[in-house]
């Protein structure tokens, strides 16, 4: 879901002529076009990236496995559903929380961000044994996370979207696994599509690889690869990571509470990446992917199939965790990479016959922001 202040920039008072939004994107365009083209900035550009893709990926190997020591914790079991997908996997027996969950104590807490289907309040007294927090305002992914972890007890938080549901005992197996490893701050399962293939679900923290990858189109593919590299030189069925996709994500809660749990100044996307960069280079646990288990997740059924929207969002947010966290001859670099790999969108987009102004205006969005040096704009 995307924020009510998201609009269109670069608008301008009507000209005559030519309407104001079509004469600025004229003019953009061809600034875009001469430095992209000039000087030979493409090729020259082409090959640096190519350069820092290639010296960088070895970054993605393993690290070694540490030591590890016994430790006893309990369980707490949190979810977060929508109204559609609470009764459609609550009512299928096959997946259901009664028949995996099971020699094991734990709670569930169900936090609705305020949905617009208030039908989901009748829920409360067709599942007794589960707890609901009905929140009035919908303040982000972050903060309905937070406040459904400040209503339970548990030592133990396992946060799950509303687009996954159980196959097997995953918490139990969780719960032991963390119990056996308590330098691991968080642990992420591994996890299917509905149909049995692999989906990744965990990642580096971002940077100017990843950026070039996906601009190429061969994110996906490349960490498949990077995944099966992993798994082949690892000695152990789990391997250190730098953070592990919100859908899914097994915390110790003291080390949630030690980093005051999720910054709610992300709305929605790379809430996980900056709580798991706090508790892997600040708290100084290990952030852990275990191919013990799995759960299945139905990918982009939270988020939405709206891919300007979410593409808006997922550079909003990355921003600030760049300003966050990075350097600032760090952050100079990345921006410097994104704002041209936009450029080339967004003039390759305008190429085309039918070319959709939506995105075209987020691209330009993203343009001018990444130029801003003020986060307090985002």
């Amino acid at each position: 879901m995307i924020s009510s202040t998201d609009t269109a920039i670069l608008k301008a008072s009507d000209i005559p002529v030519e309407p104001a939004s079509q004469q600025n994107e004229r003019i953009l365009q061809t600034q875009i076009t001469r430095l992209i083209t000039g000087s030979g900035f493409s090729n020259l550009a082409g090959i640096a990236m190519a350069i820092i893709w290639v010296g960088l990926i070895w970054n993605d190997l393993p690290h070694e496995v540490l030591s590890v020591w016994l430790g006893v914790m309990l369980l707490l079991f949190l979810y977060r559903f929508s109204v559609h997908y609470f009764k459609l996997y609550s009512d299928d027996s096959k997946i259901s929380i009664d028949k995996f969950v099971i020699n094991i104590d734990y709670e569930v807490i169900v936090v609705d961000n305020n949905s617009p289907d208030r039908s989901i309040e009748r829920l409360a007294s067709e599942f007794p044994q589960f707890r609901f927090e009905f929140l009035k305002t919908n303040f982000g992914f972050g903060h309905g996370n937070n406040i459904g972890a400040s209503k339970t007890t548990g030592k133990y938080l396992l946060l799950l979207n509303p687009d996954t549901y159980l196959i097997e005992n995953l918490p139990l197996k969780l719960y032991n696994f963390a119990d056996a490893h308590p330098d691991f701050g968080v642990i992420g399962p591994q996890m299917n599509y509905p149909d049995g293939t692999f989906q990744v679900s965990y990642a580096n923290f971002p940077n100017i690889k990843q950026e070039v990858a996906k601009a190429l189109r061969i994110i996906r593919p490349l960490l498949n690869v990077l995944h099966k590299i992993k798994c082949k030189i690892s000695k152990e069925d789990f391997f250190d990571v730098d953070f592990i996709f919100g859908s899914c994500m097994f915390i110790r809660r003291e080390v949630f509470e030690e980093v005051n749990g999720f910054d709610e100044d992300y709305f929605l996307l790379t809430e996980e990446v900056d709580l798991c960069y706090n508790i892997k280079q600040k708290a100084k646990y290990r952030i852990v992917y275990w191919q013990g288990t799995m759960i299945v997740h139905l990918k982009s059924q939270i988020t939405g199939k709206d891919v300007s929207a979410r593409f808006k969002q997922e550079y909003i947010s990355k921003l600030r965790f760049f300003k966050k966290h990075y350097s600032f001859f760090k952050i100079l670099a990345i921006r410097f990479i994104i704002i041209m790999i936009v450029c080339l969108k967004y003039l390759f987009h305008s190429l085309k016959k039918r070319n959709n102004q939506k995105i075209k205006d987020v691209y330009l969005y993203i343009i001018k922001l990444y130029l801003n040096t003020n986060i307090n704009e985002i």
